[in-house]
């Protein structure tokens, strides 16, 4: 054999064993194939972060607004509790207002009813023998 035959042939030994230890290129299509999936996975966690982003700035708002909701309700409560004492004051003074005007109707009713069982009484006395008191002077 000529020495050139057996360097060929070598040769294409040679690259038949390094093709079978050698991992597979990739073709074009496979690597457009690899490119587009890792484009399309960085899409989607484009994605997520900007959900992720948006629900973040959701409970932002969310705190916001129930804060701005609890000092609404201390300044209500503030203005409840104050005009509660003001009112509990003039409900006091009420009160006492109409607890004096009872005691004042019952002294009355009472001196009325003492004047009459004093005349009663005094006129009862009268009949029974005892003359009663006169106002005129008869004198026969």
């Amino acid at each position: 054999m000529e020495h050139s035959t057996l360097k060929k042939i070598l040769k294409h030994q040679i690259k038949n064993q390094q093709a079978m230890f050698k991992p597979k290129a990739s073709t074009a299509a496979q690597k457009r194939s690899k490119v587009g999936k890792l484009a399309h996975e960085g899409d989607q966690l484009d994605h997520t972060l900007a959900m992720t982003d948006s629900i973040i700035e959701m409970g932002s708002t969310s705190a916001a607004s129930i804060q701005g909701q609890s000092e609404t309700l201390k300044s209500t409560r503030k203005k409840i509790q104050y005009i509660q004492n003001q009112s509990l004051v003039s409900i006091n003074q009420v009160m006492g207002l109409i607890g004096r005007a009872k005691l004042r109707n019952k002294l009355i009713l009472a001196f009325v009813i003492a004047i009459c069982l004093a005349v009663l009484f005094w006129g009862r006395l009268g009949s029974s023998g005892v003359p009663a008191p006169s106002l005129t002077n008869d004198s026969k």
